[in-house]
């Protein structure tokens, strides 16, 4: 007898053993992981630890992610993401998703201050009473959507797809895909806005171009980039460019002759470049000119 009551005490020490290594498994799995990020991005752990956040790392239920003045997306399990702006503080109050609707599902998530834009994944669809995202002055329910939301003292945002609803101590207003809102305060009703918040998804910095000569001679590349976003031309070698801001009157501000180029009011192609001889430039599908080293350049390709 006392050996078959050692044997069943093992067993069910062994049995424990492996219940709590499985549940520990379960609580242990990431909610998101960082899809993209781009500069000092970091999140705050529930105990106090900080870790940065670069592609791939592993984010979890109770994180703060601060982006400070970067960028960063997360990807959910449940296939749902959030694109966070700069400046930005956002918290995962809880997440458990198990892969199918079984009453345990939880997506509450809070945005402390800046901006997001977010799609809902397969949670929200499943039971769209167990997705909330609070803020200081409403809380967003959803119906499995797309939408942003900016919080800058009151809080703004705009549906793209699907429905959500903002609520606070002063009522709740449903958004539908097209329209925006406005919440002034916590104790204020939201409203209706005819102002859109877009917030654009981060974009990799490979999507800048090289710029470099099309002769292909090593004297004739500059070293600098061109940003697909903004249209900024800056150079790090051979100073023979310097930044061009498009936004900046039209372009109507002579650089300098050591600048390697000049804009003008007037040109073939809308006056954008002549280059530094006095002979203009040739611009054709793009800006085409002469460096200062006279040797020919293509930029943008």
């Amino acid at each position: 007898m006392a050996t078959c009551h050692r044997t069943e005490h093992r067993r069910f020490l062994l049995f424990t053993f492996a219940a709590l290594v499985f549940s520990s498994s379960v609580l242990a799995a990431p909610a998101a992981r960082v899809e993209f990020a781009v500069g000092n991005v970091s999140a705050v752990a529930s105990d106090g630890r900080v870790r940065a956040l670069v592609k791939g790392v592993a984010v979890e239920e109770g994180d703060t992610v601060n982006t400070n003045e970067g960028r960063a997306q997360l990807r959910f399990t449940d296939e749902g993401f959030v694109s966070l702006h700069t400046r930005t503080v956002f918290r995962i109050d809880q997440y458990r998703w198990s892969g199918v609707k079984d009453g345990s599902e939880r997506s509450f998530f809070s945005l402390i201050e800046g901006g997001l834009r977010t799609i809902t994944g397969k949670l929200a669809k499943y039971n769209r009473k167990a997705y909330r995202m609070s803020t200081t002055v409403a809380t967003l329910g959803i119906r499995g959507t797309e939408y942003t939301m900016q919080l800058n003292g009151g809080l703004s945002g705009s549906v793209a797809e699907g429905e959500i609803e903002v609520c606070n101590a002063g009522g709740c207003l449903a958004v539908a895909a097209g329209q925006s809102y406005y919440v002034p305060d916590a104790n204020t009703k939201p409203i209706f806005s005819n102002k859109q918040t877009y917030l654009p998804p981060p974009q990799p910095t490979g999507d800048a171009a090289l710029v470099e000569g099309v002769a292909g001679a090593a004297s004739a590349t500059v070293g600098g980039l061109v940003g697909a976003a903004d249209g900024l031309l800056d150079a790090t070698t051979s100073a023979a460019f310097t930044t061009l801001n498009p936004a900046a009157s039209g372009l109507s501000n002579t650089i300098g002759i050591t600048s390697g180029l000049t804009a003008t009011p007037v040109g073939a192609a809308g006056g954008i470049v002549t280059t530094v001889t006095t002979t203009p430039g040739t611009l054709t599908n793009g800006i085409v000119g002469i460096n200062p080293q006279g040797l020919p350049i293509k930029l943008g390709f």
